[in-house]
């Protein structure tokens, strides 16, 4: 994929369409019979929207070009068990990451995840209390979430083989999270909290 553009979506998917120049909301989800073997994929995607949708609970890849959806993800057609789906309602953030072949992502209701795209496996998971706005990859591998509520950056140790509620997490007081960037230049993490840059 030669270009990512990566937009956070809080609005439903309507509106997004509205804000992408007017895309035609007739297309469905797969091909039609006359694009069959014209469909893409976001390896050879070369300008893609990363979206969120809530009204479905999925994180979507638009190629801006055909206009069209080529991937999707939803917990109930990955790996995460049925007792866990409830933690990706109203997914906020996707982001890609590890050369775009992974999708980083929260959701108000709790859940954080990392996602291959190759096979929409969940690889890693876990719950993060205080309505998760935002998540950053931290240079060793772990993961920072911000939370809009409970007041914390939630610090997880990132293990593939503790997901769910086994993954072990810490906390650091911040107060009203709503974003997390890592700063690669300055190897610093960058956060915000009601009206404060931090």
């Amino acid at each position: 994929m030669k270009s990512f553009i990566l937009t956070h979506c809080l609005l439903t998917l309507m509106a997004v369409v509205t804000a992408c120049q007017k895309i035609d909301t007739t297309w469905a989800d797969s091909p039609s019979p006359e694009d069959e073997g014209k469909t893409i994929t976001v390896d050879q995607c070369e300008k893609c929207l990363v979206v969120t949708e809530q009204y479905k609970d999925r994180v979507a890849v638009l190629d801006v070009n055909s206009q069209k959806f080529i991937w999707e993800w939803t917990p109930q057609t990955s790996n995460v068990p049925s007792s866990h789906w409830s933690w990706f309602r109203l997914i906020d953030e996707a982001k890609p990451v590890y050369s775009n072949q992974y999708i980083l992502l929260t959701a108000t209701s709790g859940g954080v995840a990392l996602v291959r795209i190759a096979d929409k496996k969940a690889v890693w998971y876990s719950y993060s209390d205080g309505k998760p706005h935002s998540a950053e990859i931290l240079p060793d591998g772990n993961v920072v979430v911000a939370n809009a509520t409970g007041l914390t950056l939630t610090f997880f140790s990132v293990d593939t083989l503790q997901t769910g509620t086994t993954a072990k997490k810490r906390y650091y007081h911040l107060g009203e999270g709503h974003n997390a960037v890592w700063d690669k230049k300055r190897n610093v993490l960058w956060t915000t909290s009601h009206d404060a840059l931090k």
